[in-house]
């Protein structure tokens, strides 16, 4: 009997027994041998204990009893798996894109009501008309003379302390005011008019007050063929008409009437 140790493991046992170490499988070559340990190395490898140096067969897979063979694990838990995953998904995903798809609708509606309303809203606002020889402001107004007349909005302008003490208890109306072409034949004028149908003529500020304020005054007298000319038209209207709303009047052979934005001063 030898008994060696294995030079893995370190158990001992019988070499004349077994070729191999019981307990880890590793070829141990008796001492003496001339069996390097790479041949060992080898050995441990591709032999088995107890195979008496031949090489390692794999066990055929033993026949069903009905002839064929026995089915490996896991191939039938495969499907079910699949098909479980796959009715999660169906679970939780549906309510999600449900719940997408309506707020996508609802989106899409909500766009198609306000386009619809805005349509309407542009149409009735396109639809207003002004009685007869109404204008707002910023409209062209052709005059009969052959002028183009442009009103602009009206507001307060600041004047110097020595014009109010010449003129207590007013208040100053400036109406600004576009003016393209000569006029041909009779020069059209232009009135303002209070709440209570009262004219105001318009008035003729003194250079130094028109330079201290920094504004320029002009008429539909002052028209040029081929420059559009800017100013101001001013008027002197009671304290107690403040706040009211103001009209402009264009004597033009017939009366054209102009819805001043008119800018009171508190």
């Amino acid at each position: 009997m030898r008994n060696i140790r294995c030079a893995d493991c370190g158990k001992k046992y019988d070499y004349d027994v077994d070729d191999f170490c019981p307990r880890c499988g590793s070829f141990n070559p008796p001492p003496g041998s001339g069996v390097t340990r790479l041949e060992e190395e080898m050995l441990s490898r591709f032999q088995r204990p107890g195979s008496g140096g031949q090489p390692v067969r794999r066990a055929a897979p033993r026949p069903a009893s009905g002839g064929g063979t026995v089915k490996k694990k896991g191939n039938f838990r495969r499907p079910v798996a699949l098909v479980l995953a796959l009715l999660a998904i169906l679970t939780v995903g549906l309510p999600v894109v449900e719940l997408v798809v309506g707020q996508v609708l609802d989106t899409i509606s909500y766009l198609t009501d306000s386009f619809s309303r805005q349509e309407e809203y542009v149409w009735t606002t396109d639809e207003t008309v002004l009685p007869e020889g109404w204008y707002e402001s910023y409209d062209a107004i052709a005059l009969s003379n052959g002028q183009v007349v442009t009103l602009a909005g009206a507001r307060e302008p600041w004047l110097p302390d020595s014009y109010w003490q010449a003129h207590p208890d007013s208040r100053c109306v400036a109406v600004g005011l576009w003016v393209l072409g000569t006029p041909e034949g009779e020069t059209a004028s232009m009135e303002l008019m209070t709440e209570d149908g009262t004219r105001y003529p318009p008035v003729e500020l003194p250079a130094e007050v028109l330079e201290a304020c920094a504004l320029e005054s002009i008429s539909l007298a002052d028209g040029q063929p081929d420059e559009e000319l800017w100013g101001y038209s001013f008027y002197l209207l009671p304290e107690e008409k403040a706040g009211e709303a103001l009209t402009a009047v264009l004597l033009d052979g017939m009366e054209i009437y102009v819805s001043l934005e008119m800018e009171w001063k508190e």
